[in-house]
């Protein structure tokens, strides 16, 4: 069985020559692609096409940077399999010349693809051919995609009867929109993918044929990756979203031996002193906490000070669940497997979760110890918690990180940023503040980018770079240095340089250096950069390459032939993911900003209310209609933007507190709110003031009369879990009337104990 990747995604890529080859394209994205995306969704797995001609027109096609961005998207779907399809039909395509891309030469000398695109011109093959060499047919190409890849060929016969249904007219063989040998070079591209293993029909006789071909294989690679028997549940998806984002937080990390030894020295007086609490990382923003956070975490498996460290760590925003009682239930779900004889089930109730931590915590330690692994060194527990401040309430209530409640066998470190709630509401933790980045580091940080990247940088600027007082912040640093790396020229880099040093901070520099470049936009939109990280910054939990691509559409963007709404033509998506790919995180499958201030700096441009606005109308689908099963992920997002702009002060305040009430009523069983979850909803829940608890109560009730009794015995687990949850609510914070949660509980197969 193939290994499974890392993220849960199949990213596409097509390639083909442009004119001829509409009917394959359009079949593939009316009639195979929902398919394949309904069985991928199945298995919750993300799935992607890349059509770089989708929305384009020839014409436009033919500039250099827009085979650059073909070439670099081949190399960014090599990390999702499969990811290469090739077809063709009697025609070779555009064979670039030299002076047809001054433009591109002007601005990307420097590029490694402009290298490729070179070579392509000075042995006159096409754009078409030169992908499927990079991807497929190249010198090493094969070993890279591991067989990744599916080559079509079309009949003769078809071509000529596309043809006619086109043009009206018998075949043309003149005619070079469908008939370019290429003066020979088609048939030889054609022989070369015959001489390759990755040839799957020579020769289709109907668009049909070449759908099924292509349909049968994608199903057999998601059978091969994601079989059925393999889909992870929620604690392993869970788990693997935070050790992905440990992942990305360590790459190009700069170790701190000097913030390590005091975390360290700090850790170690609590194991004979758990009393003296939590730990806290404090500082600005950008300034490499959570990086630090990664760093500790990996070097405290090392079983640091003679003791034997079972870490778990935790970073708020790896996935939607943004909660202290999403942390607890996190570390009982993983502490679970192993005492269960002892403890029984995990609570339900948030109040017993938290209860049950300390008496979990070290039932856990004496079991790890009593198995022998690490003989006369005693077990402790170190819940490394990242990130206080994008708690879903701020970090204001931190009582779970109490000692009382976690107990002797447990140290939190936690992180926060200044001038924030949580760091307020933290201020009697033992604090070690981050010190700006020393030049030696920032010297050191540079000498290693560029040398990562095979490139220099003249000494008087590296050390005018590390001596400017905004490179002490490790992510100032590190977007000046993707700036410059990114240079077209060595002879720019001083004057580049000056233009980066003139932003004070990271965020202004990311905002006028990245953003608001136009280079990143269209035409309609110079800002699409903005646009497309404030969307990504306002989502609950990151977007889909096919939500981004539908939400930044214009009115009069072409509109996809599976949906019939407006769609972003995808060679602008994919200039936004090459440029941005070092600034985003992949959340199995959803792009997300890697730091929040990317979020921010883009929000503070457009406006968050706007924003969020866009992403509710858009995901408000999901709710559904009557009884029409919940799309929860849809109906999560929704659910939150509402919130969001029922809390926010704007002009349409008042207004979307009402949607928001509308929208917690119309889910239409009170199950299906807890069902989406439970972090969202209950902040849904608990913004609202008494007026709105009574109409929302008034909405309830109605539900509640029409639920019948076969929905009762197929949901009765779930109906009581909710009730459970709603009832440990009701009255403790919003006062709603005990009729109405009575009117719920009489309507279930179990009932709770009279003492609840």
């Amino acid at each position: 069985m193939a290994t499974i990747p890392a993220s849960r995604e199949i990213c596409v890529f097509l390639s083909s020559s442009f004119q001829d080859m509409h009917a394959e394209r359009d079949h593939l994205m009316k009639q195979v692609f929902p398919k394949v995306r309904a069985a991928c969704l199945a298995r919750r797995v993300g799935f992607t096409e890349v059509d770089l001609r989708w929305g384009v027109t020839e014409e436009e096609s033919k500039n250099g940077a827009t085979v650059e961005i073909c070439l670099k998207e081949i190399d960014r779907c090599r990390d999702f399999p499969p990811f290469f399809i090739g077809f063709m039909g009697e025609r070779y395509g555009w064979i670039p010349r030299h002076e047809e891309l001054a433009a591109y030469w002007e601005r990307n000398a420097d590029s490694d693809y402009a290298q490729l695109i070179q070579g392509a011109i000075a042995r006159s093959i096409g754009v078409t051919e030169l992908e499927m060499e990079l991807a497929v047919l190249g010198k090493g190409a094969a070993e890279k995609i591991s067989g990744h890849a599916l080559f079509l060929l079309r009949d003769r016969a078809l071509t000529d009867r596309l043809y006619r249904k086109k043009t009206g007219h018998a075949p043309n063989t003149a005619d070079a929109s469908f008939y370019d040998p290429g003066e020979g070079r088609l048939e030889a591209l054609k022989e070369r993918i015959r001489r390759s293993p990755f040839l799957g029909i020579d020769g289709y006789t109907s668009i049909e044929q070449f759908g099924q071909a292509v349909e049968d294989y994608l199903l057999a690679q998601l059978d091969r990756y994601f079989p059925e028997s393999d889909i992870s549940g929620p604690l392993q998806r869970m788990q693997g979203a935070h050790a992905d984002f440990r992942f990305h937080r360590l790459q190009n990390f700069l170790p701190r031996p000097d913030v390590r030894k005091k975390l360290l020295t700090t850790i170690l007086k609590r194991v004979d002193t758990p009393a003296l609490g939590p730990i806290l990382l404090a500082g600005p923003s950008g300034q490499g906490k959570s990086a630090l956070m990664a760093d500790l975490a990996r070097h405290l498996e090392a079983e640091q000070g003679g003791i034997h460290w079972r870490v778990i760590d935790h970073y708020v925003g790896a996935d939607e669940h943004n909660s202290l009682d999403s942390w607890v239930n996190r570390i009982l779900e993983t502490l679970h497997p192993e005492i269960e004889d002892l403890t029984g089930p995990i609570p339900k109730s948030s109040k017993d979760r938290k209860e049950a931590l300390s008496t979990w915590i070290a039932m856990a330690a004496r079991r790890t110890e009593q198995r022998g692994e690490t003989p006369d060194k005693p077990v402790r527990f170190a819940l490394v918690l990242d990130a206080l401040d994008q708690l879903m309430d701020g970090g204001r209530d931190l009582d779970a990180l109490n000692p009382s409640i976690l107990g002797p066998s447990a140290v939190v470190v936690a992180s926060a940023a200044d001038g924030t709630q949580a760091r307020d509401a933290a201020k009697g933790y033992e604090t070690i503040e981050v010190p700006p980045l020393t030049e030696k580091l920032r010297a050191k940080l540079i000498r290693n980018t560029f040398a990562r990247y095979r490139k220099k940088i003249a000494t008087p600027l590296a050390e005018r770079l590390a001596s400017a007082p905004q490179a002490g912040s490790p992510l100032f640093l590190t977007l000046a240095l993707e700036d410059l790396r990114l240079a077209a020229s060595r002879r720019t880099l001083s004057t580049l340089l000056d233009q980066i040093l003139e932003s004070p901070d990271a965020q202004h520099l990311f905002l006028h250096r990245f953003l608001l470049d136009e280079a990143h936009g269209r035409p309609e939109l110079p800002t699409l950069a903005a646009a497309f990280m404030a969307l990504l910054g306002a989502s609950r939990n990151g977007l889909t390459e096919n939500e981004l691509s539908e939400l930044l559409a214009l009115p009069g963007d072409p509109k996809a032939a599976n949906t019939g709404k407006p769609k972003l033509p995808q060679i602008y998506l994919s200039r936004l993911l090459a440029a941005f790919q070092p600034f985003l995180l992949n959340k199995q499958g959803n792009r997300a900003p890697m730091h929040r201030i990317f979020g921010e700096a883009a929000l503070r441009y457009y406006c968050t209310v706007p924003v969020r606005e866009h992403l509710y109308n858009y995901f408000k689908k999901g709710y559904g209609k009557g009884k029409r099963e919940v799309d929860q992920r849809q109906a999560a997002e929704a659910l939150h933007q509402i919130t969001q702009l029922a809390n926010t002060e704007h002009d349409n305040g008042k207004s979307a507190r009402k949607r928001l009430v509308k929208d917690l009523g119309m889910l239409w069983v009170p199950v299906q709110l807890y069902d989406i979850e439970e972090d969202v909803a209950h902040t849904a829940l608990t913004s609202l003031d008494n007026q709105d608890k009574l109409a929302l109560g008034k909405l309830w009730n109605k539900e509640i009369d029409s639920f019948d009794a076969v929905a009762v015995e197929q949901n009765g687990g779930q109906i009581y879990e909710f009730a459970e949850w709603m009832y440990g609510i009701a009255f403790d914070r919003f006062r709603l009337s005990r009729q109405l949660v009575e009117a719920l509980l009489t309507k279930q197969v179990q009932v709770l104990p009279e003492s609840d």
